[in-house]
């Protein structure tokens, strides 16, 4: 397995690593003000995650946005055919259904699909041509919330 060296300025900004296929991660060497000061390694992460900050989105609701890609080499355009919005933690995941699933509700009408069978959980989704709106809330040691709107053409 091949891994990139990189020499790393730790006073300076970071920047990104984007690894080639054959690559299996990196030996990082750090410098203080051009003097080593340690040396690691990194494995290749098994996802890449952006986050795209707060966005006001269908209609005046203001949330985080993020994607999270799994085993990913490369990224291509049709990639981008969803964004997210992850909440995390029982009160927060769950002020949070309430609040987005009323917004939609208003402002989409009521959901295409109703998945309420396994108590907590919930599954919703509008179906608005090729865009899809999901909003599933379920329990995983916390609760968490995903919204994710998708477009079914990409």
């Amino acid at each position: 397995m091949r891994y990139r060296l990189c020499d790393i300025e730790i006073t300076e900004p970071l920047v990104s690593l984007e690894f080639r296929p054959d690559e299996a991660g990196a030996g990082l060497l750090l410098r203080r003000n051009g003097r080593p000061i340690g040396f690691l390694i990194e494995e290749k992460g098994d996802r890449v995650i952006y986050n795209w900050g707060k966005h006001k989105i269908l209609n005046g609701l203001e949330l985080e946005l993020t994607q999270t890609f799994m085993h990913v080499d490369n990224l291509s355009h049709d990639k981008f055919a969803f964004i997210d919005n992850w909440e995390v933690g029982d009160k927060k995941a769950l002020e949070s259904f309430k609040m987005i699933s009323e917004h939609l509700t208003k402002e989409l009408g009521q959901p295409s699909a109703k998945d309420e069978q396994t108590i907590p959980d919930k599954f919703w989704t509008w179906n608005l041509g090729t865009v899809k709106v999901q909003l599933h809330l379920f329990e995983q040691h916390a609760f968490k919330l995903n919204l994710r709107i998708k477009n079914e053409n990409v």
